[in-house]
């Protein structure tokens, strides 16, 4: 399970040869869109169009090119847009009324209507288990969701009102709900095409692996599967025909082959990557680069149902132990933030421990805990991804140096999320984990922490009900007391070690325009049919 956009980088190029990647449509007409973009960030990531199967935080870069959500995160921080819905109202941060946009339509001619969206939310309520990353948290609060769950019932929360009007009761107010909306995993999908599709085949079926259907700016064009995408501008997209003819998503690129082709001229535009690749960029004149703090996080994850780390005082020695400050600045050359608390939180609290690094303390902590030294602790970790081998081995090295023996254990990405999904508490006891959205805001980090989640295995009834609360909350100076509290718990318990919110290096050439650097990368290509070169 990879529910991460680690190292993330994307790029696009303006008019080269991108190699394996051919166009299907090279005599169609291109008076309106002239030139293509070549996407790609460092590793891989999995092409997959159903939400069932939304595990990895960067597909929404392309599910924001194919679908459309209700609506989706605008440039700055905390502002919602338009997207399929025109216009919305909520009553009492309870019940929300949306209307269409009428000139929707999907990628094979048929309207979109209020009934796909019941649809999508109905289904999503009826299947949950069936999704092996992100939870649909925004349809299974739903009123009536959890009555239909292994049902084919209605939900009865949600109507048509009329074609292009659609309506949702929530169980319970959440003023945070349409932030929640615009996840990937939350694409409004067509009714007509899924009704058929058998639940349990849902991830594995040809929609989600070759023939969607979307109602977004692009269509897609070609797959090949662990290489690109191949998407071609929807020129009856509802919100305007796209200025960009192509766009191609490609997979399986190293970060240093990526600055290679960003300073040949390849590619020319990538967000998130390794902020020490800055000063190898400097001089090539046509791009422009910063360094920012996005919303993602690294991490020690534990898995705190097995035994070796079940005491939350181990997790305390390894907060102590690592001298993650010393790490961000030989690592990553400082560029981020030390954290002791999930990302979107107010790390200033007073009664917040910072844990700063301190073996001594870290040892006594152990010791308390009658932690066994003489057993191993494996640490699994995903190879593949940037950086990881050397925090991997820092981290070996610091908790080594108090007696405890860590063995590394690199693997592939694919064994590494089978290790992270397994259901069995040996699996693992300490991995790494990274990015993720929890910088968003406080509410980011809930879904970690409900019982569907395959992650930590770290449940808190007090801690599920203060997110609750949080999101009934309208007043910011009580929302802001509730999330406090819930900061405290989290700091105490630390399921996670969170290292630090990480900075990512963004370059873009001056002839793009209307492009914009999200606080979250994976939200860039959200409006990316408002983008052209010049």
């Amino acid at each position: 399970m990879k529910w991460i956009y680690s190292g993330m980088a994307l790029l696009v190029g303006a008019s080269v040869a991108v190699t394996g990647c051919s166009s299907s449509s090279d005599s169609e007409d291109t008076s309106s869109a002239k030139s293509q973009l070549i996407m790609t960030y460092p590793g891989k990531f999995s092409f997959n169009f159903h939400p069932v199967a939304d595990s990895d935080s960067g597909q929404q870069i392309f599910y924001n090119l194919f679908y459309s959500n209700l609506v989706r995160r605008g440039s700055s921080a905390g502002t919602i847009v338009a997207d399929l819905a025109s216009t919305w109202e909520n009553v009492a941060a309870t019940t929300y009324t949306f209307r269409l946009n009428d000139k929707a339509k999907w990628s094979d001619g048929q309207p979109v209507t209020a009934d796909d969206v019941v649809f999508t939310a109905t289904a999503a309520a009826q299947n949950a288990d069936k999704f092996t990353g992100y939870t649909p948290t925004a349809w299974l609060a739903i009123d009536g969701a959890a009555a239909i769950a292994g049902t084919t019932k209605p939900l009865t929360g949600i109507k048509a009102v009329d074609p292009h009007t659609v309506q949702i009761t929530l169980a319970a107010p959440d003023s945070q709900y349409l932030t929640t909306l615009a996840n990937a995993v939350h694409v409004i999908l067509p009714q007509h095409a899924l009704a058929a599709v058998a639940p349990a085949t849902w991830a594995k079926s040809a929609f989600a692996t070759q023939t969607p259907i979307g109602s977004g700016p692009y269509k897609l064009a070609k797959v090949v599967p662990d290489q690109y995408l191949e998407f071609a501008a929807n020129m009856d997209y509802y919100q305007g025909a796209p200025k960009i003819k192509k766009i191609f998503v490609k997979t399986g690129m190293t970060e240093a082959g990526i600055v290679n082709q960003l300073k040949t001229g390849e590619l020319d535009v990538a967000l998130g990557m390794d902020p020490t690749n800055q000063s190898l960029l400097a001089s090539t004149s046509r791009l422009k680069t910063s360094v920012d703090v996005g919303v993602g996080t690294m991490y020690i994850q534990f898995r705190v149902d097995n035994p070796q780390v079940a005491d939350e005082r181990v997790r305390q020695a390894f907060y102590y132990g690592v001298d993650r400050a010393s790490m961000l600045k030989s690592l990553f050359g400082n560029a981020g933030k030390v954290l002791w608390a999930p990302a979107g939180f107010d790390q200033t609290g007073a009664d917040l421990n910072h844990y700063d690094y301190d073996p001594a303390k870290a040892k006594q902590l152990l010791d308390a805990a009658n932690f066994d030294y003489a057993k191993p602790l494996t640490l699994p970790y995903a190879s593949t991804e940037s950086g990881w081998d050397k925090i991997a081995a820092t981290i070996k090295d610091d908790m080594g140096k108090i007696g405890v023996n860590i063995t590394l254990a690199p693997m592939d990405e694919t064994a590494w999320s089978s290790k992270l999904s397994d259901p069995n508490p040996n699996a693992f006891s300490v991995t790494l984990n990274c990015c993720g959205t929890e910088g968003r805001s406080p509410d980011a980090s809930s879904v970690y922490y409900n019982k569907t989640f395959v992650g930590t295995k770290y449940y808190n009834d007090q801690l599920i009900g203060l997110f609750a609360a949080g999101r009934a909350e309208s007043d910011p100076a009580k929302q802001a007391t509730i999330y406090a509290q819930a900061a405290k718990i989290l700091n105490t318990a630390v399921p996670y070690n969170w290292l630090w919110a990480r900075s990512g290096l963004n370059v873009l050439p001056t002839a793009l325009q209307g492009a914009s650097i999200y606080q979250s990368v994976i939200d860039t290509t959200g409006n990316a049919w408002q983008w052209s070169l010049r």
